[in-house]
């Protein structure tokens, strides 16, 4: 159940956006695989691989759908206290890169031509 202070910021987010006309302009379309520890850590890996994306208009139409990121898969790692050693030891071995960037803003760059 939700609480008065998590329904009044719900209600104020979803104000905002129909008085700013907000409205989502691409969909975001990947595989996800996830690996979860059970141990202390609570070390989460999700690998996403095979990126696609498509203008939001026609949500069930697969008409203009189009790769992003082509080749490239991303994977997040989250951890509650530390970084396994063996994980640093394979980002270095497989010579893994940040990215800073998000998902949806390089399909919405992608859909509507922009850079």
């Amino acid at each position: 159940k939700l609480s008065d202070d998590k329904k009044k910021i719900i209600k104020e987010f979803l104000d905002n956006a129909y008085l700013q006309k907000i409205e989502p302009k691409a969909v975001v379309i990947y595989k996800r695989s996830a690996l979860i520890s059970s141990d202390e850590n609570k070390l989460r890996i999700t690998v996403d691989k095979d990126f696609k994306a498509k203008k939001y208009e026609n949500l069930f139409n697969r008409d203009g759908v189009i790769e992003i990121l082509p080749g490239k898969c991303i994977v997040e790692v989250k951890f509650k206290n530390y970084i396994p050693l063996w994980l640093k030891e394979i980002s270095g071995a497989f010579q893994l890169e940040e990215y800073h960037g998000s998902k949806y803003c390089t399909s919405v760059e992608k859909c509507y031509n922009i850079n």
